[in-house]
């Protein structure tokens, strides 16, 4: 399902009806991302923390409301807190069903997978792009 493409072949925003993962982080891209960390963990610790991943989901998607439609974001980390135990990339899909955004992914992308963190450490987490209806811009 996932799909690979060259950033020099990118279609227009338009066009592209996939979650949008730009897979290195360029200069332009990140002056044009909107971080999401600071935000999440604002809004996170007005919860008690068994109450945090219930919350997650519906906080992200209260950030993004904030934005316009196809915003770009970066800065994920919070969301692969261990403690919160959801599928990340299945949360940013399921959000993205009802708000579209573009992202800058917190990791690297190599044969096939994205990768948060590094082996071993509990917020590992490696993703095969052929599992998720995701385009993957390197």
């Amino acid at each position: 399902m996932g799909t690979i493409i060259d950033m020099r072949k990118l279609p227009s925003e338009e066009t592209v009806f996939r979650l949008l993962i730009y897979c290195k982080e360029t200069p332009e891209l990140s002056n044009e991302a909107v971080s999401t960390n600071k935000y999440l963990a604002r809004e996170l610790l007005s919860f008690k923390p068994f109450q945090r991943t219930m919350k997650l989901e519906s906080i992200f998607f209260k950030f993004l409301q904030e934005h316009p439609d196809n915003v770009l974001i970066k800065d994920i980390d919070v969301l692969f807190n261990p403690e919160y135990k959801i599928d990340v990339m299945k949360m940013l899909l399921s959000v993205y069903k009802r708000k579209k955004f573009r992202l800058v992914w917190s990791g690297s992308y190599l044969n096939g997978c994205l990768t948060y963190s590094e082996e071993g450490r509990s917020d590992h987490k490696t993703y095969n792009i052929n599992e998720y209806d995701i385009m993957c811009v390197i």
